[in-house]
Formats: C-alpha cells, sequence, structure tokens
C-alpha cells in the first residue's frame, strides 16, 4: 500500500474523551453534492411550474417527478445506508449517530485487519469501514487503546491476508474467549472437552506422582465413547497442532492434540475435535493457544509440549 505523504490527511480525530473517524466512502463524496443539486432544482422547478404563470408542457412535469424525486429519495437513502462516521467514546460506540454498540467493562476487542493495495479495511465491534492510508492504523489502534485503557495482547494471521490484533483490558489478566472447548482446570484436575461431541475428551490427574493420562474417543455412532489410558512415562512428546486447513476443501478448521509414545510408531490422539466452519477460523486458532498454554502449566508432567499450526 502506497503512502503520499503530500496529501496525507488522518481520517481519525480525538479530542480529551472521545475518536471521532472518518469512514465515508470516497465515491458518495463526491457524487453526493450531484443528488443535493439535482434535488434542488428538481424542487424549484416545480414550484416554479405550480406557482407561476408559466405552462409548462406535462413532460416536464412528468420529467421534475419522475427523474427528480426518486433521485432526491435516492440521494437520502445512500446517505442513511453507507457509514460515514463512527464515534467512540470511553461508553460506547456510536455509528452516523444511529446505531450504537456498548463499551462498558469489555474485556477486549478485536480488529480484524485487511491490507489491500490502495486501502485498509477494519472490522471492530461489529462495525466495517476503510482506511485510505496505512498510517492510520496505528493511530487508530493506539488511540483506542488509550481511551478505553487497553492493553496490546496478541495478533493471528489469519488466511486470506487478514490479521486480527487483540487488546484486552489491563484489569483483565486473560480474556474469556468464545470457544468450542470446555476447560475443566482445578487442583487436582485438568479435563479438555469438545463441547460438540460428549465423549471426546482427555484428561490428566494432577495428584502427584502424575501417572497416566486419559482420553475418550467416540464411537462410530457417537453414542458411547471409548476412554483409554497412556502412561506418562511413555510419552515423548505432546503436540498441539491447530489445523486451519482442514476439511475436503482445506477450507474448516479443528484442533488435535497428540501423544508421541515409545510403544506405537504412530502417535495417539488425546483429542480430535469435530470441524469447524471457516469463519470460526479465530476461535480455533484461540482454542489451540488454550490447550498449550494449559498443559504447559501442568506441574510436574514432564512431558514436552509443543505446538503447530498448520496453514
Amino acid at each position: 500500500m502506497n503512502d503520499k505523504p503530500i496529501n496525507y490527511q488522518s481520517q481519525i480525530s480525538k479530542s480529551s474523551n472521545e475518536i471521532i473517524i472518518d469512514v465515508t466512502p470516497d465515491w458518495w463524496k463526491s457524487s453526493k453534492n450531484y443528488f443535493y443539486v439535482l434535488g434542488i432544482l428538481t424542487f424549484l422547478g416545480f414550484q416554479y411550474t405550480v406557482f407561476s404563470d408559466f405552462e409548462a408542457p406535462s413532460f416536464v412535469i412528468y420529467l421534475l417527478l419522475i427523474v427528480g424525486l426518486p433521485t432526491i429519495l435516492l440521494g437520502l437513502f445512500m446517505h442513511s445506508l453507507y457509514l460515514n462516521r463512527l464515534t467512540i467514546s470511553r461508553t460506547e460506540i456510536v455509528a452516523n449517530t444511529e446505531r450504537k454498540k456498548n463499551l462498558r467493562n469489555i474485556p477486549f476487542i478485536d480488529f480484524e485487519v485487511e491490507i489491500l493495495e490502495n486501502k485498509v479495511k477494519v472490522s471492530m465491534q461489529g462495525f466495517q469501514f476503510s482506511l485510505k492510508d496505512m498510517r492510520d492504523l496505528p493511530k487508530l489502534t493506539e488511540e483506542v487503546a488509550e481511551l478505553l485503557d487497553l492493553d496490546f495482547y496478541s495478533n493471528y494471521q489469519l488466511r486470506n491476508n487478514k490479521e486480527v490484533l487483540t487488546y484486552k483490558a489491563k484489569r483483565v489478566t486473560s480474556p474469556n474467549f468464545s470457544s468450542f472447548l470446555t476447560f475443566k482446570n482445578v487442583r487436582d484436575k485438568l479435563q479438555i472437552h469438545d463441547i460438540t461431541s460428549q465423549y471426546t475428551y482427555f484428561r490428566i490427574e494432577k495428584k502427584l506422582p502424575i501417572t497416566e493420562i486419559i482420553y475418550s474417543v467416540p464411537d462410530l455412532e457417537e453414542r458411547d465413547g471409548i476412554e483409554s489410558k497412556i502412561k506418562r512415562v511413555d510419552i515423548q512428546k505432546i503436540v498441539v497442532e491447530t489445523d486451519q486447513n482442514a476439511g475436503i476443501l482445506g477450507k474448516q478448521h479443528r484442533i488435535i492434540v497428540k501423544a508421541y509414545v515409545n510403544t506405537k510408531r504412530n502417535p495417539i490422539e488425546l483429542l480430535r475435535t469435530k470441524l469447524r466452519n471457516s469463519q470460526d477460523e479465530l476461535t480455533n486458532w484461540r482454542d489451540g493457544e488454550r490447550v498449550y498454554d494449559l498443559l504447559k502449566a501442568v506441574p510436574k508432567l514432564n512431558i514436552p509440549i509443543e505446538q503447530k499450526v498448520i496453514k
């Protein structure tokens, strides 16, 4: 994306208690005046033909009604349809003075970013808009982080040249992201369960010494689960795979946790989640990170834990 230092004018302005982002599409900026001018001319022309002594041909009146009036209505509709202004305060984000979303006590904010040749597409809190200059992206994230008292947390490189920048509230140690897994992490037990499959889980009893890992695999009809155990001393390593290229077309996602053991040539799958849809890529990525972090934190497990992302 090319910078234009001479003509650069930031879309972002800030006061002491709010941030304003001008996100009016360029085509609307250049064409809206035509709607207004034509609307005014139509109104004046109609007024003149009705209230003056001038007897206008009927086709002129029809032209004013058929062309001019729909143009005015179209201009008003386009003005209301397209996002042209975002105002961010400490309590809410407002679009076009109408659409609002609460920002009180939010634990985190995601900025989904797609860098194109002549603009940066941004999605945040359900609002989508474009920045014309790359330099406005760090300005946006820094200003929002300062206003809402956020810290940078992580970034995720997704498919199709998209990236997610996550900022968390300073009062929050670890944000509670949406997940397709349930995590039971208490003093004496760690259990990770696929919420879409009742019989897909694995469990580590933390009572020292840790002797085994228990895992469950559903049967073919998924009406029951087959629970098995692996001795801890036989496990060479555990690999948490975040598969972002799963499914027949490679557009779905899943988490696979593999245990490499001394007694088998192929690894044993402690957990294989069901396929997730393409729009769940970020959730899948975060699930993989959470599984990896929890396994690394198990005291006295004494097994190397690795993380692998398949794109």
